[in-house]
């Protein structure tokens, strides 16, 4: 299978506890920089577009709680941590860049969201230029 980025769009997968369920939400919220630290302007593109990934550096969108019981629910975060991505070799700005089948964390459960198919990633441009 080739590489599949997750993006803005990718969903995960649902997490609960006993209070609340959180249903499975796009990622959304401010994906990690794509700006290099190592060439002025440079950045990575995908099918001639900015890619808008996600690493720890990342914040997706908080996800609402919905109850279960009589107790509220709150909206819970969602975190990547760059060591639990799959591809270690390929780093952008020294962190990796998350792919379906990777996960963030539940800030209220601890538990993994796993991000789901389909990604992006069928034509890759790292530090070229392109005219046009």
């Amino acid at each position: 299978m080739a590489l599949q980025i997750v993006h803005p769009g990718t969903l995960d997968s649902p997490t609960s506890d006993a209070n609340c369920f959180y249903n499975p939400l796009p990622l959304a919220g401010s994906p990690a920089p794509n700006e290099s630290t190592r060439v002025a302007g440079g950045k990575i593109f995908i099918e001639k577009a900015p890619l808008l990934a996600y690493n720890s550096a990342a914040t997706p969108a908080p996800v609402p709680g919905v109850p279960r019981t009589l107790a509220g629910c709150s909206a819970t975060s969602r975190t990547f941590v760059d060591d639990d991505l799959k591809c270690q070799k390929v780093k952008f700005n020294g962190r990796p860049i998350a792919q379906v089948g990777d996960y963030s964390y539940c800030g209220n459960t601890g538990q993994q969201r796993t991000c789901q198919a389909p990604g992006i990633g069928a034509t890759i441009h790292i530090g070229t230029r392109r005219s046009g």
